[in-house]
């Protein structure tokens, strides 16, 4: 391959491997720097145009130059490159300690500083780690090289940074990422991407609508806005950027509150189409699950199965991701005190202190290895919406804590109590004994006869319960989970109110 024919090459949209062993043999020919450059060129251009078996070639072809550089600054771009390709493996482990290794440079680049600032917030973003995301935002916004930083890439950030403030519910700073979002997106005359960051902050715009809405009233005028908008959404192509759905998530979650369920259905199936990573896929069909089931339409239990599937899958590829960061980020960059804290998270409900539906699928597994038969119970509140509406959200959270601590204090020693979803709980626990099983439910709706006090207010718990067996009604935790669930919907619909269970659920 001649230079000529190489830089065509760089340019084209879609690159076959035997062209790029070529590319790449020619690029070995060349001196050391010329070498580089052309690899990091080559490298961004497969990586925009999503060629990703081919940037990963390149990465791998670049990485040995490293024994050969003397100067710290293509020490520091290799290292980067290397970085965009862990991170795009989700190697976030070799993320940290490419990191590192690029800050024990010291290497004085605005150029470097912003693209590694920009990979570690989006590693701390991924995890929900609200202060580590805000130092790196920080630095980013300081960092006088963002103006050079595409529209897409940087309208990405800003847009995650105020979903970061929406989830830790941080007004003030999410009005600061905003102002900065907005002064970027406005002053850019590229027509080609000024329209991408128009929509972005369009929908930045309404997620801090909602942050701030005092009223029902308010927060309705903001949902019809989204509506508008999603009317005439256009999904523009991006580049090194993957676009992030989590924000018309978060809305969407809302028009729950209002019952708009075919808008939710409709939307959620429109993101599950574009929707890259398998968790973003996994919020989007429990959104829709969760709306079919409010509707009792005839796919709930088809959609519920799918959700089942989509949340094993997460639960692994999450569980990987988390021991891959601890054991390569311990002792490096003084992230153990983080990541102790992303465990706790990722195992335990932070508001009832139940465990998380992130861990019930193994521990379910392992309970059926172990003991041979299991029982679940899937119980749902029956009227936390109006606990919300009617007292507010405060005594919403301490209505769910005190039907978690009731259950615990009732619960037998060896079973584990999980928070499924918003007003869901599962419990799990050895054996299929029916007597056993009765006899703690019966404590339970004994403890709840009269009404609770929570926040000096008098109010009634009200549940529904479904019961199911391993092996007896399902092959695995997916099955017997769906027939819990249905069991759980069944008695909800014949008998709204503090009802344990359909007669035949646990003794067929």
């Amino acid at each position: 391959m001649t230079k000529e024919q190489f830089h065509i090459l760089l340019k084209a949209k879609h690159i076959i491997t035997e062209q790029a062993q070529d590319a790449l043999l020619y690029l070995q020919s060349c001196e050391i720097k010329e070498a580089l450059i052309g690899h990091v060129s080559f490298h961004r251009s497969a990586f925009e145009e999503r060629n990703y078996k081919i940037s990963t070639l390149i990465a791998k072809s670049l990485a040995k130059y490293l024994p050969l550089v003397d100067d710290d600054v293509d020490t520091a771009t290799i290292y980067l490159v290397m970085t965009f390709e862990a991170m795009f493996q989700k190697q976030y482990g070799e993320v940290l300690n490419l990191f590192q290794q690029f800050k024990s440079l010291e290497v004085i680049d605005q150029k470097l500083n912003i693209n590694f600032d920009l990979l570690m917030f989006h590693i701390f973003a991924e995890f929900k780690l609200f202060a580590k995301c805000r130092f790196f935002a920080e630095n980013i916004m300081r960092n006088p090289y963002i103006y050079n930083i595409s529209i897409p890439e940087i309208t990405h950030f800003y847009s995650i940074c105020t979903l970061l403030c929406y989830e830790n519910n941080d007004a003030n700073y999410m009005s600061y990422c905003y102002q900065e979002m907005k002064k970027i997106v406005d002053g850019n005359f590229n027509e080609e991407t000024r329209d991408i960051g128009r929509q972005d902050k369009q929908i930045v715009e309404i997620l801090q609508g909602l942050l701030n809405a005092k009223t029902k009233e308010e927060e309705q005028l903001f949902l019809a806005n989204y509506k508008q908008i999603s009317a005439c959404y256009i999904e523009y192509p991006t580049t090194i950027v993957s676009k992030n759905y989590e924000i018309d998530y978060h809305i969407l979650h809302r028009f729950m509150v209002f019952k708009d369920y075919d808008f939710i259905v409709s939307r959620a199936t429109y993101f599950l189409k574009l929707a890259s990573s398998i968790r973003m896929k996994t919020w989007f069909q429990e959104l829709k699950t969760q709306a079919l089931k409010e509707m009792k339409h005839k796919d709930y239990l088809s959609n519920l199965e799918r959700l089942c599937k989509m949340q094993a899958k997460n639960e692994k590829e999450l569980s990987f991701y988390i021991k891959d960061a601890y054991v390569s980020s311990y002792n490096t960059i003084d992230l153990h005190d983080g990541i102790v804290r992303l465990q706790k998270q990722y195992e335990y409900d932070e508001l009832t202190r139940a465990y998380s539906r992130n861990i019930l699928y193994q521990r379910a597994k392992d309970m059926f290895i172990r003991n041979k038969t299991a029982t679940i119970l899937f119980m749902d509140i029956d009227n936390l919406k109006e606990v919300n509406d009617h007292y507010s959200h405060q005594a919403g959270d301490e209505y769910l804590k005190l039907f978690v601590q009731t259950l615990k204090s009732i619960m037998p020693i060896d079973a584990q109590i999980f928070r499924y979803g918003g007003d869901e709980f599962v419990m799990l626990l050895p054996g299929d004994d029916e007597q056993t099983i009765r006899a703690m439910l019966q404590k339970l709706q004994d403890k709840f006869t009269l009404s609770q006090n929570i926040l000096s207010q008098s109010i009634m718990v009200r549940y529904s319960v479904g019961i199911a067996c391993y092996p007896r009604h399902g092959r695995d935790i997916q099955e017997v989970l769906s027939c819990a669930d249905y069991k759980m919907y069944e008695a909800k619909r014949n008998h709204r109110g503090r009802h344990i269970l359909s007669e035949t659920s646990l003794v067929q």
